[in-house]
């Protein structure tokens, strides 16, 4: 189920270069807002943006900004992240995801095992694109060697043979380890309650900082299921979720 849920992701990103140019007359607007320090009116600009076309990275990352700048650390984690979805390898993203986290009290940033590294060299995004490119390669050179016979040399497909199913491997281990990644959320309201039941008057078990990730299990009339309990859909929001606008 995931990875028809990365595909569909993937195809929605994708999609609008398919399409007519979107018009980025909000996106000025929130720039404009953004530069003569009017903060609140930046944010509602992006947010019309977004609803008008699939954010790219700069859009969102502009939307954090304007939220860090008002100091709603919450969504300006969370559009960060977002961005970094689009972008892995932006440093200012990470730099001012990095002041985020510190500002909202939210260390999260983990290093993976030496081993592990290679499988966070790329977005789940670009593994899925290098897997599909080497899955490919791997049936042309098939295909070939069917037809063409001892006619082709075989060392070089031997080479191509070797060096795709390697990267296709990669790419499998990367999407299946990471595949969590698709769950996760960001708590954007400070002391967010978790509650026992999706309910409003159930029994809070909890509360969260704005910044927090949480692993969204699923979602239930307004409220999404975490590890210990349920939170409002207005006090969290998934990371994958990119057309999802938080007040």
């Amino acid at each position: 189920m995931k990875l028809f849920r990365l595909i569909a992701i993937f195809l929605s990103l994708v999609a609008p270069a398919f399409g007519e140019e979107a018009s980025v007359a909000f996106f000025t607007k929130g720039n404009e807002a953004l530069a003569s320090g009017d903060f609140r009116s930046a944010v509602e600009a992006y947010q019309e943006q977004i609803k008008t076309t699939v954010p790219d990275a700069a859009l969102l990352f502009n939307l954090g900004n304007a939220h860090y700048r008002l100091g709603e650390y919450g969504p300006a984690i969370l559009a960060y992240e977002q961005a970094l979805v689009l972008d892995p390898h932006a440093e200012d993203i990470r730099t001012n995801l990095r002041l985020a986290r510190d500002r909202a009290t939210a260390f999260e940033e983990s290093t993976p095992s030496i081993w592990g590294t290679p499988l966070f060299w790329l977005s789940l995004e670009e593994w899925m694109i290098a897997g599909l490119i080497a899955l490919t390669i791997l049936a042309v050179v098939s295909v070939a060697h069917g037809i063409a016979g001892e006619k082709i040399p075989r060392s070089p497909l031997r080479f191509l043979f070797v060096t795709s199913l390697a990267m296709l491997l990669l790419a499998a281990a990367a999407l299946a380890i990471r595949s969590d990644e698709l769950d996760r959320g960001i708590v954007v309201k400070a002391d967010a309650k978790v509650r026992l039941s999706p309910f409003p008057t159930a029994e809070v078990v909890a509360t969260l900082p704005a910044g927090r990730s949480v692993e969204i299990e699923k979602e239930h009339e307004g409220y999404y299921r975490i590890a210990n309990g349920w939170i409002a859909k207005t006090d969290a929001a998934p990371v994958y979720a990119l057309s999802e606008k938080i007040d």
